[in-house]
């Protein structure tokens, strides 16, 4: 089993590791990817959308970015409420469930 582990913007799979934009919250090995969990905090004073959680393939490559479940401004998820099945809450105060192999939202549910 590959090992994932992370600090700050660097994500290591295995002996490999990634540089990424943001720092990282959270990473994960899921089904023969990993899923990571930029720091939603990381993008809140530019007040857009932020695109925080992703997946790369085993060598540190992108395969999907999700969408948050809404278009607002500072949108993104803030953290991962289950791994199986992929699900996260975002800032607006939605539990997404994501396709973990497309990075698709496959339902969302309000909770506020």
């Amino acid at each position: 089993m590959v090992e994932i582990t992370f600090d700050d913007r660097l994500p290591r799979i295995g002996t490999t590791s990634v540089t990424l934009e943001h720092p990282v919250r959270e990473a994960f090995l899921l089904d023969g990817r990993v899923i990571v969990l930029l720091d939603p905090d990381s993008q809140a004073a530019a007040g857009k959308t932020f695109r925080n959680l992703i997946a790369l393939d085993l060598s540190g490559r992108p395969l999907w970015t999700a969408d948050p479940p809404t278009a607002r401004p500072a949108d993104a998820c803030t953290r991962i409420v289950s791994r199986v099945p992929l699900r996260a809450d975002s800032f607006s105060s939605f539990e997404c469930e994501v396709d973990a192999s497309t990075g698709n939202l496959v339902g969302t549910k309000f909770f506020k």
